[in-house]
């Protein structure tokens, strides 16, 4: 029985497959990103990152309205820090992530996705110390297309860290050495073109 469900959606997807819709989907946007961190002794401390946003997506649809797309999207500027520092450290996110969707007559589109690759570095300066956050996570958006090509999105992303790295984290690499809630959520808006 199980080698029938195998061959028969072997069979619909790669027929499927010659009836795909190749995309290449740039775009850019602004995110707002929030972390909130709890160390060891409880005292609680927040990161706020709200810049620019510029991505890439490389996948198809089948004819069914199916997509699967692979994301990358790359953020940077200034982090606000609580408690505050005198000078606030620049930042960069990298996000990269494996995305089914569902389109309905090319004018919305649904999809979750998986964040295969995520770091967030805060970087050194004369007043703060930084560091550097790595994991997975977990993605939602909404697609809407007000014009042909032209895509209007929103999406909220889950940041799941499990280590982090730095001049001050001398006790190896995993998170719970230093922190015993790390809360980290961003929802961004962009505008992209498909090709």
């Amino acid at each position: 029985m199980l080698q029938k469900i195998i061959l028969i959606t072997s069979v619909l997807f790669i027929s499927n497959f010659s009836y795909a819709t190749f995309i290449i989907e740039p775009s850019a946007g602004y995110r707002q990103e929030t972390v909130k961190l709890t160390d060891l002794s409880q005292v609680e401390s927040q990161i706020k990152i709200n810049s620019p946003v510029f991505g890439l997506k490389l996948g198809f649809t089948n004819a069914f309205g199916i997509s699967f797309d692979l994301a990358g999207s790359r953020s940077s500027g200034k982090a606000d820090l609580t408690p505050v520092v005198a000078i606030p450290p620049d930042y960069s996110h990298t996000v990269g992530s494996v995305q089914i969707g569902v389109n309905a007559m090319g004018l919305l589109k649904i999809y979750l996705g998986y964040v295969v690759f995520d770091e967030l570095e805060l970087q050194s300066n004369s007043s703060f110390q930084g560091y550097k956050f790595k994991g997975q996570g977990f993605q939602a958006g909404l697609m809407t297309f007000p014009l042909p090509r032209l895509g209007l999105g929103f999406q909220y992303n889950v940041h799941q860290f499990k280590e982090i790295s730095g001049t001050n984290f001398n006790l190896g690499p995993d998170l719970k050495n230093y922190y015993t809630k790390v809360d980290v959520q961003d929802i961004s808006a962009t505008l992209s073109f498909l090709f």
